[in-house]
């Protein structure tokens, strides 16, 4: 999460931009499963790169996770408040499902991607919003196709997959990029919150929902109890190569588990 310095006033922002408000985090509350651990990173401040104004100093920054009653912690945060990237920094929350390796290699893989395809910053300072969205969108599947091989090659079968919100902050531009249901909710603007991101989810009467639907059965899928195949309730992600490079293989086990008949295969 990254505020703006409380010590600076706010200044107007770029049309295609959100700002981030003034604010503290906070990780407190009742746990009900005794394996739920807190871990929180303290904040930290990084120079806001250049700038229409001189009184425009830094940005603070800060995370917490939290480990439900999985048995590992399948989410992670990436700050990286120190990159070159014509003054912005990078961070990006990664929200696992069934294991860890889909996480492991976006906390590796995803920044460096992401940098190479906006040629190291270059792109954002552009502010060109067009530009960067193709940027980001080609990032984001190359890191998709080279997580596909890397996950393939494992010795044993992985179905792990993970959503994430990306986002490159400078004093005076938020460019926030998702997939899936990852999200980031509250923002400052005129000192009312607002919501930056809509969900990937195969359910629901909302636009980007019924857009998923379309899109899922056009590739071929189906959706069933609100997931997608009858298996995951979130419509895209990274990793999850079963729906992608193991479709057959998916369809198979699903016969053998008696999830659906070789008819409906057929």
């Amino acid at each position: 999460m990254a505020l703006l310095s409380p010590r600076v006033p706010r200044l107007p922002l770029a049309a295609h931009s959100a700002g981030a408000g003034v604010g503290s985090l906070l990780c407190c509350g009742r746990v009900a499963a005794s394996a739920a651990r807190c871990q929180v990173t303290a904040s930290g401040s990084v120079a806001a790169g250049s700038s229409s104004s001189s009184e425009l100093e830094a940005i603070r920054w800060g995370s917490a996770k939290l480990q439900g009653a999985r048995e590992e912690m399948e989410d992670e945060v990436v700050l990286r408040p120190d990159s070159l990237l014509h003054g912005f920094s990078f961070a990006a929350v990664l929200d696992g499902h069934a294991g860890f390796s889909t996480v492991q290699f976006l906390r590796d893989e995803l920044f460096k991607e992401c940098a190479a395809a906006l040629d190291g910053g270059a792109v954002l300072n552009t502010k060109n919003l067009e530009a960067i969205t193709d940027s980001i969108r080609r990032a984001f599947a190359t890191m998709d196709a080279n997580l596909s091989t890397w996950l393939q090659q494992m010795d044993k079968e992985d179905d792990s997959g993970a959503t994430a919100t990306a986002l490159f902050l400078r004093n005076d531009v938020l460019v926030v990029s998702h997939i899936g249901d990852s999200c980031l909710q509250v923002i400052s603007r005129g000192g009312r919150p607002q919501s930056l991101t809509n969900f990937h989810r195969p359910y629901g009467n909302n636009k980007t929902s019924l857009e998923e639907v379309k899109r899922i059965r056009a590739a071929g899928g189906w959706i069933r109890d609100g997931r997608v195949c009858g298996d995951i309730s979130v419509s895209r992600a990274f990793g999850d190569i079963r729906f992608k490079t193991r479709k057959n293989e998916m369809l198979v086990k699903g016969v053998k588990e008696g999830r659906w008949t070789e008819k409906f295969v057929s």
